[in-house]
């Protein structure tokens, strides 16, 4: 009794076929006990059980087999033994439901990991079709842009191409008239050069001519009017008694007064029929100067030119002699003007 069992089923097998009394209620016994273990499902024997040690049996001595209350105490402690086995072993229903939880729970662990390696790779795939899709778009769209305004800078280089032919006939023609235009200006300049030159020369002949007409001619400034004057016969008695120079009225060819801008009497115009006699009496112009002023009769042109010379500051002094106007630089050299000279480029060696 004080010897333990190895396993519970070895133990069992041990205990049983252990020899017992040769009695009919020993044989009785023994064949209920057999009845009972063959009762126990091959399922239950085979299923593993939990890691608490058995329970230890004392060992059934062959002096114990022979009574019934031990027999009963052996069944009692088998089924006591079979009772915790029971309790401690895992239920075919506890074990669909570990085993249930435990596929499901990797199922699931299985499945967020496909299912995030499926959407990584889904995700990579969407992103390279979708930045594909967009080069190949953002590619079609470029090349129509670029087929479009390929074809709008055709049109305009063809329209300009024509607006250009257009514009370089019109300059050619523009150029073909400037030429024209040019040799006419060339041609117009020339002749206006010729004209100014022949100009010139007319307008100074022509104030040659005036003031030869005017060369025995004498302006007398300042002579007092008076009602019914008669200037030929007092001109000539204010010479004899003023001049020794005599002069006859038959030597006048003509005397009068002329208009003037300038207030007080009117200028006398007197005209000798010969230069002799103009020039003696123009002699004496400073004897008759408490009477009156005398000068030569210049032509406007004449007395224009005499006034600039005698503003410009190269010109010591200027005036008139036998039809021609004089000037004396202020270097000393002497010049002779005509009504249409330039005098600064006449001068212009002369420093000021």
């Amino acid at each position: 009794m004080s010897q333990d069992k190895s396993t519970d089923s070895d133990t069992q097998e041990v205990s049983i076929d252990r020899p017992l009394p040769n009695t009919e209620s020993n044989e009785k016994k023994k064949k209920m006990v057999q009845l009972n273990l063959e009762a126990v499902s091959q399922s239950v024997k085979n299923t593993v059980i939990s890691s608490k040690p058995a329970s230890k049996k004392h060992r059934v001595s062959s002096s114990d087999m022979s009574t019934d209350s031990d027999i009963a105490d052996e069944i009692r402690s088998i089924h006591s033994d079979l009772d915790e086995i029971m309790k401690n072993m895992v239920t075919k229903s506890a074990l669909e439901e570990i085993v249930k939880k435990t596929v499901k729970d990797t199922i699931l662990v299985l499945k967020g990991e496909i299912n995030a390696e499926i959407m990584s790779e889904i995700s990579e795939e969407i992103k390279a079709e979708m930045k594909e899709n967009l080069v190949q778009e953002v590619k079609e769209e470029f090349l129509e842009n670029l087929d479009s305004t390929k074809k709008e800078m055709l049109d305009k280089s063809a329209l300009n191409s024509e607006k250009i032919d257009g514009i370089n006939l019109d300059i050619n023609s523009v150029r073909e008239t400037m030429s024209s235009q040019a040799a006419e200006l060339r041609q117009m300049k020339k002749d206006l050069t010729l004209c100014y030159s022949e100009a010139r020369k007319a307008l100074n002949l022509a104030n040659h001519n005036h003031q030869y007409s005017q060369k025995n001619n004498i302006k007398i400034v300042g002579w007092k009017e008076a009602r019914d004057e008669r200037l030929r016969p007092e001109f000539c008695k204010i010479l004899n008694e003023k001049t020794d120079v005599n002069v006859d009225p038959s030597d006048i060819l003509a005397i009068h007064r002329v208009p003037s801008k300038v207030p007080g009497p009117k200028p006398v115009i007197v005209k000798f029929i010969n230069s002799e006699i103009k020039t003696a009496v123009i002699r004496k112009r400073k004897t008759l100067k408490s009477v009156f002023s005398m000068h030569d009769h210049i032509t406007p042109m004449n007395a224009k030119l005499i006034g600039d010379l005698h503003e410009n500051p190269r010109v010591h002094s200027a005036w008139y002699f036998n039809c021609k106007v004089y000037a004396l630089d202020t270097n000393g050299d002497r010049h002779t003007f005509e009504c249409t000279d330039n005098i600064d480029l006449k001068l212009r060696s002369v420093r000021v």
